[in-house]
């Protein structure tokens, strides 16, 4: 996790309510930092930079998603093998803008298909055309949802 052995620093509105929150790993120094949160605010700083979460797919971050757990005698989803849909950047004109997150949320998936377990059976499609779950305009800038 990023907080293992980071150094959290807090910093506090007028009210005295924490407002921000870093987490510095060890070496970063005062500038660097591996994580920040706050209100609408959410920046992990590292090598790969703010591609890190498209890139890697699921890879680390869909250990996290564990809300469906709990339905599983009932719903079913196919497995999540696309990176997360949103928030993605909405300025279609910045570099990098359709693989590129806003620094307001962690990355997570929205707009998922469930289904119960009959439906599962009548999705179901032959071996050799195997279910396709996956985001539309994966390589497109969209908005902030990638369905």
């Amino acid at each position: 996790a990023v907080a293992d052995g980071a150094e959290r620093r807090e910093q506090s509105d007028k009210s005295g309510r924490p407002s921000r929150v870093d987490f510095l790993a060890a070496g970063d120094g005062e500038n660097g930092g591996s994580c920040c949160l706050g209100k609408k605010l959410f920046e992990r700083r590292s090598d790969n930079g703010a591609n890190e979460f498209y890139e890697n797919k699921n890879c680390w971050l869909n250990e996290l998603d564990f809300e469906l757990k709990s339905f599983d005698q009932h719903l079913f989803e196919f497995p999540v093998t696309f990176p997360p849909t949103y928030p993605f950047s909405e300025d279609c004109q910045a570099p990098g803008a359709a693989t590129g997150y806003m620094a307001t949320r962690l990355p997570g998936w929205c707009d998922r298909v469930l289904c119960s377990h009959s439906a599962r059976r009548a999705l179901l499609c032959p071996p050799d055309q195997p279910t396709q779950y996956a985001v539309l305009g994966l390589d497109d800038c969209l908005g902030d949802h990638k369905p």
